[in-house]
């Protein structure tokens, strides 16, 4: 299964198809920070609910694509809207 992650960042080159700045072209689009979209970007982190259902309608990528089936504890879905709304791993 292809991940959100994947998904995105697929989006992301054929929207933005000749940008040297991917992560700072997807957070403008979104209203993101750019730290926030490369996690999204990366598979770090995951959005949470509300987000993946913008990222969806946005971009056409299913909210189950963000939903990990392996249990990995390491991805935790976090906020986009600003700098103030991190996650931490611990």
């Amino acid at each position: 299964m292809t991940t959100g992650a994947q998904h995105l960042r697929n989006w992301a080159v054929r929207r933005f198809p000749n940008t040297r700045r991917l992560n700072q072209d997807v957070a403008d689009y979104f209203g993101w920070n750019k730290s926030i979209a490369s996690a999204y970007l990366n598979g770090v982190r995951v959005p949470e609910l509300r987000i993946a259902l913008r990222i969806q309608k946005e971009t056409g990528i299913p909210v189950e694509s963000w939903v990990s089936t392996e249990g990995d504890a390491s991805v935790r879905a976090v906020p986009a809207a600003g700098d103030n709304h991190s996650v931490r791993n611990e």
